[in-house]
Formats: structure tokens, sequence, C-alpha cells
């Protein structure tokens, strides 16, 4: 990743997305019971399906505009002892 960047996110709250961009902009793929859990393209595309057929536009342009961009995707997960839950996503891309 070059050092000009944009980061958007996907389902997180205000605090959530601010924590998340810090930890980018710092080299970090997480910050306490978060990590970033890299989508590789295969689930990408399943995920954009998915999202067409369910009508969820929003997320089904957010994707898709990740994907058009060539952006990094990772899934915000949170993780409790050794369970883990997905709280949303993140688009990372050079400008």
């Amino acid at each position: 990743m070059g050092n000009d960047y944009r980061i958007e996110t996907f389902d997180l709250s205000e605090e959530q997305h601010d924590m998340v961009v810090e930890a980018i902009r710092n080299g970090k793929d997480g910050v306490g019971n978060y990590t970033f859990e890299e989508v590789d393209a295969d689930m990408l595309d399943s995920w954009i399906d998915n999202a067409k057929n369910e009508g969820d536009k929003e997320y089904e342009d957010f994707l898709s505009e990740a994907q058009l961009v060539d952006a990094e995707v990772y899934t915000l997960e949170d993780w409790l002892g050794e369970f883990h839950q997905s709280i949303g996503e993140i688009a990372v891309w050079d400008c």
C-alpha cells in the first residue's frame, strides 16, 4: 500500500471506523480483541452475488466499488475468547 490510500468501512459504528482507520495507518492488522481478516476474490464475488440476490443495494454497491478499484477487503472480526463474530467490512486502496 502506498502513502496515499483511502479507507472505507461498511456496517461499523463511528468508533469502530475510527479505530480501524487508526490501526491501518499505524500498520496494524488488528487492535485489542478485533482482527482484520482478508477477503479473497472468490468470497468477494459470492458476497456481491448474495447482496444482489437479497436486494441489499447499499452493501452490493460498497463491495462492487471495492472490487472495481481493486481494494484490499477485510472483515472486522471481534474475538470473544475462542469465538469470533464478524462486525463489518473494510476496503483499503491506493489513490
